[in-house]
């Protein structure tokens, strides 16, 4: 029998990686949300966010993004400007930090506070549209940009952190949010299903292999950017040597040489991704895409591609690009209009699949029929892949 593998975002890179690695032992390889580029500062993550909360499409706007980046730069600016920081009494309720005392005088406190406030939109545009009953970036957008809600974008933020995000006050203690759980080791049993820790397992990965350590820093379409203490030193490094005594950033030059980063050289892979989902800024997509080869290094600095660190994007003739446009992350993978019925309906998350996931998901099977139907490996004697005439003709291209 011949085998095809699937696997969703991490495992979706380790599915092509396992046709990359064993090009033998399966037929293809569907690889959906897959961040194969190493990267130790995701910078990107926060463009991407950024990229959602302006795009109408999926109900974001310009208004809602400088709503957010209004809210975030008054919100820095009240509470940088006491000592202890964040004791303003300016600084509505929702917004301020659980300890009455205030934001402790490590900057990596700060940068906790900063990171949980971001946290919330991280979630709802990496999961947009594609969790019940909670709010995706229209109902954020409308909150955000509702003046009948509250007069200043500050406030609005406040609403969000309070009445989406169900938070009564923002944590700012780096030793509590972060070392004090990554460091548990106690086994959650068996049976835990979906319950299961696994927040230790996956920065173990981070601090040694790939980084994706995820900041504010940039200044490239970033509304968070006034949030300058999430640097890559606490987001990163500070957490890898207060959890597991490691010294080094993580090795993603030896990663992205192991792999090969986005030069995947494996045949019969179908890469999709949403354009959308934060992690495709990370991804192999199309080249028309903003984030088409996008690299960061450590300082914060995009790095042109063709280089060591950054190498040019490459797929071999037999694989296929697909990006659909307004998906967020792994959204190819859920059955056909799965969000057309309960328990996504009723809801915000209630809709049909567009047209361009429906493309998709016919490109992704056809890919799968053909690569199930044909000699595995698709080489030619001479190790050279089959042009694609010698194995019939297919769609390549989404068009929506």
């Amino acid at each position: 029998s011949k085998w095809v593998s699937f696997g969703g975002s991490y495992p979706g890179a380790l599915s092509a990686w396992l046709k990359l690695k064993y090009p033998a032992s399966i037929a293809g390889a569907v690889s959906s949300s897959g961040p194969y580029f190493a990267d130790y500062n995701f910078e990107q993550y926060a463009e991407v966010v950024g990229t959602a909360l302006n795009n109408p499409a999926i109900g974001g706007s310009p208004e809602c993004f400088s709503a957010v980046e209004e809210a975030v730069s008054a919100l820095h600016e009240l509470v940088v400007g006491t000592q202890p920081r964040g004791i303003d009494p300016a600084i509505p309720t929702a917004l301020r930090p659980c300890n009455t005392s205030g934001i402790g005088a490590s900057d990596l406190d700060l940068a906790t506070f900063e990171a949980w406030i971001f946290d919330g939109f991280q979630g709802t545009v990496q999961y947009n549209n594609e969790v019940p009953a909670i709010a995706n970036v229209k109902v954020l957008c409308e909150a955000m940009t509702n003046k009948s809600i509250a007069a200043t974008p500050l406030d609005r933020l406040s609403n969000v952190q309070k009445n989406i995000y169900f938070t009564d006050c923002q944590p700012s203690s780096f030793e509590d949010e972060n070392v004090v759980p990554l460091t548990n080791v106690t086994f959650d049993g068996y049976g835990c299903d979906m319950q299961c820790s696994s927040g230790r397992q996956w920065i173990w990965q981070s601090c040694n292999e790939f980084g994706y350590f995820q900041t504010t820093t940039s200044t490239s379409g970033n509304p968070f950017a006034a949030f300058k203490a999430n640097a890559i030193y606490p987001a990163g490094l500070a957490i890898c040597k207060s959890v597991f005594g490691l010294d080094v950033p993580p090795a993603t030059n030896e990663t992205n040489t192991f792999y090969g980063a986005r030069q995947l050289l494996a045949g019969n892979v179908t890469i999709v991704n949403g354009g959308m989902d934060p992690w495709h800024s990370l991804s192999i997509v199309d080249a028309a895409d903003p984030f088409y080869e996008s690299c960061v290094s450590p300082n914060g600095e995009h790095v042109s591609p063709g280089c060591s660190f950054c190498r040019k994007q490459q797929v071999l003739p037999s694989s296929h690009v697909i990006t659909i446009p307004t998906t967020a992350h792994c959204g190819d993978m859920y059955s056909p209009n799965r969000f057309a019925s309960p328990p996504f309906c009723p809801g915000p998350s209630c809709h049909d699949d567009p047209p361009s996931v429906v493309e998709a998901h016919g490109n992704i099977s056809a890919d799968v029929a053909f690569y199930i139907g044909s000699r595995i490996g698709q080489w030619k004697p001479d190790g050279s892949p089959l042009p694609m005439a010698e194995k019939g003709t297919m769609k390549r291209d989404l068009s929506s």
